[in-house]
């Protein structure tokens, strides 16, 4: 409670010329923009790393929407029952883990929009302090779980990334 008094009596963020800037961040928390993105990566030959991305996604999806409901926390802005655990910053953290074990160019967004993607969500006063932290640890979870089932158990990743012709 006391974080949620902080931030919302500080609304430090309300400038108009960070709202754009702000508005890409939460794009990251956005499950649909996250599979179009995969498919995006899928298209231009990248398909071992739309996979793993799509398995983390899937996988966090199921964790997030079984718990969702059967939790029944209400929002701090009481608009609704489905505050824990937080989607968005779970999606964020699913997303970013399979993009940074392919290129180090992507560990910054791994360290840095992540969180940017939870913050946001207590900032905008749609969740609590522990549905972010939650969601971010299913997410990683998620991927790590992606990335261990693409990497050992690469049977059935071998048959759909491999077996594709590339388009090049």
């Amino acid at each position: 409670y006391q974080y949620k008094e902080f931030i919302t009596t500080h609304r430090f963020l309300d400038i108009g010329s960070l709202d754009i800037f702000l508005g890409l961040i939460r794009v990251f928390g956005n499950g649909g923009i996250a599979a179009i993105l995969a498919l995006i990566f899928a298209a231009y030959g990248y398909k071992k790393l739309a996979y793993r991305i799509a398995v983390s996604l899937i996988v966090m999806g199921i964790i997030v929407n079984v718990l969702k409901p059967v939790v029944g926390r209400e929002r701090p802005n009481e608009k609704n029952n489905h505050s824990f655990p937080s989607g968005d910053a779970a999606t964020a953290a699913a997303f970013f883990p399979p993009m940074a074990a392919k290129s180090n160019i992507f560990i910054p967004g791994t360290i840095m929009l992540a969180p940017a993607v939870g913050f946001l969500r207590t900032y905008d006063n749609w969740h609590w302090l522990s549905d972010v932290f939650t969601g971010m640890g299913i997410g990683f979870l998620a991927a790590g779980f992606a990335l261990y089932f693409c990497e050992k158990k690469n049977r059935f990743c071998k048959l759909i990334c491999y077996k594709i012709k590339p388009r090049y």
